[in-house]
């Protein structure tokens, strides 16, 4: 895809100075029309595939939804499948929940389901591993709107190891960004020769390609946490699949992200733990 380039530097009121790289990709979908100051109140559906298998991560997903600073409706959508029973932890929280014990899908079909299920304008992807800022939604729904593209997405980002607890930089390629970190307007307000081909592909890896080669793509590089990927050691994909890069983190970074996330992070060590 031709590709053009631009950077900025960004600071959220929520959070300490975030120093966020643009780069605009010029992808041939539609994307948003910023057409006044403030952008316009989109609901948001974060969007999460999940399995029976990863219940001790439920607690956290239902954390990062729930402390989004977002001003404006957002709803969370999970498809769960596989033998093991309904999440009580999903049940109870209120969110839009499908568990189906006999269902077989690939990550990519599971993700379509629930893009197909969702109300929202605007859609969030979330792995249930992960950790997500206050800020996330509320700074990535801007991006979204000032860049004017249909689709943005982390290149860079911080990745923090379970189990021994060390924080890295990961420094991404064009077009490497986290499937996870996707965020994006919901494809029937694209136009309908776009809208109507952004499916994704039944694949468990890669699913993410097939489908932002229809929108106008927006890539952001993320030095001070506002999405932590954890690396747990049962991941479906690493950065050393992608030949990425890991840089040491200043120990003001590494506190920020204790200070500010210490119950998720709780989640996170008894959720590993319950892996092993």
């Amino acid at each position: 895809m031709p590709r053009g380039d631009q950077s900025d530097h960004v600071e959220s009121a929520a959070y300490p100075p975030l120093s966020l790289l643009c780069a605009c990709r010029a992808g041939c979908g539609a994307g948003a029309d910023p057409r006044t100051r403030d952008p316009p109140k989109w609901k948001v559906s974060i969007l999460c595939p999940t399995t029976p298998k990863r219940r001790k991560f439920h607690g956290l997903l239902v954390d990062n939804w729930r402390v989004q600073d977002y001003d404006g409706e957002v709803e969370l959508v999970v498809y769960d499948t596989g033998p093991g029973g309904p999440s009580e932890v999903l049940e109870a929280s209120g969110c839009d929940y499908t568990y189906a014990a006999d269902c077989v899908l690939s990550l990519g079909e599971k993700r379509q389901v629930v893009t197909d299920r969702c109300t929202g304008d605007v859609c969030v992807l979330m792995d249930d591993d992960n950790i997500y800022h206050p800020s996330y939604v509320t700074t990535m729904v801007r991006h979204l709107f000032d860049s004017g593209a249909g689709l943005v997405a982390l290149k860079g980002w911080l990745e923090l190891h379970a189990i021994s607890q060390k924080v890295f930089r990961i420094e991404g390629n064009r077009g490497t960004s986290r499937g996870e970190t996707m965020v994006h307007l919901h494809p029937r307000h694209l136009e309908p020769r776009y809208g109507s081909r952004a499916k994704y592909p039944k694949l468990n890896v890669g699913e993410e390609g097939a489908f932002v080669r229809w929108f106008k793509c927006h890539e952001l590089d993320d030095d001070r946490g506002l999405f932590v990927h954890v690396s747990h050691g049962q991941n479906c994909a690493s950065q050393a699949l992608w030949g990425l890069a890991e840089v040491d983190v200043p120990p003001a970074v590494l506190s920020l992200i204790h200070i500010s996330e210490p119950t998720r992070l709780r989640r996170i060590s008894y959720a590993v733990f319950c892996l092993k």
